[in-house]
């Protein structure tokens, strides 16, 4: 019986190192996976940046870059806060920024109506934009059932305030 117990104490505790273990390894590979910047910057700027990467791709899903998508990312970057340092980032090392998403639903509506309006501002909008704004919708936490009809609802509501904007 005694002897019963301590093997299973025995297993616990190989068990309970085994976590810890792990737990290590995952938060070495990610302090491994993030660039040196990141590991300064707060959860709220790293959650702005990773959102400027995935605009920048929606930008740039269509092969072009065009003025209006430019003026557009100029307006997200002022409301967030960023610099031009950091689109350059996003343009020059994409692969170097983690998506994270935001944690409030607030943001993340916002979120995915900039990705919208991006996608729209060039008068055209690409199967490959729609594709990412879908992609991001649900990296974002939005259940796929209702993704296609809040993009086109999202597309509405822009057109619709775009026309009482421009009377």
């Amino acid at each position: 019986m005694i002897k019963d117990e301590v093997n299973l104490f025995t297993r616990l505790v190989n068990i309970k190192v085994l976590v810890e273990i792990r737990k290590r390894r995952n938060f070495a590979q990610k302090i491994k996976d993030m660039s040196l910047i990141d590991l300064f910057k707060s959860r709220e700027s790293r959650e702005k940046l990773s959102h400027l990467k995935a605009l920048v791709a929606v930008a740039f899903a269509d092969g072009k870059l065009e003025d209006r998508e430019m003026a557009a990312l100029a307006t997200v970057m002022a409301r967030e806060g960023l610099k031009p340092s950091d689109l350059e980032r996003c343009i020059k090392n994409p692969k170097g920024i983690k998506f994270l998403p935001p944690e409030t639903a607030e943001k993340q509506v916002l979120y995915l109506r900039d990705m919208v309006l991006l996608m729209m501002c060039d008068g055209d909008i690409h199967e490959r934009e729609f594709a990412l704004c879908k992609a991001t919708a649900i990296a974002l936490g939005f259940r796929h059932e209702v993704i296609d009809a809040m993009i086109m609802h999202t597309i509405e509501d822009i057109k619709r305030n775009t026309t009482i904007q421009t009377r």
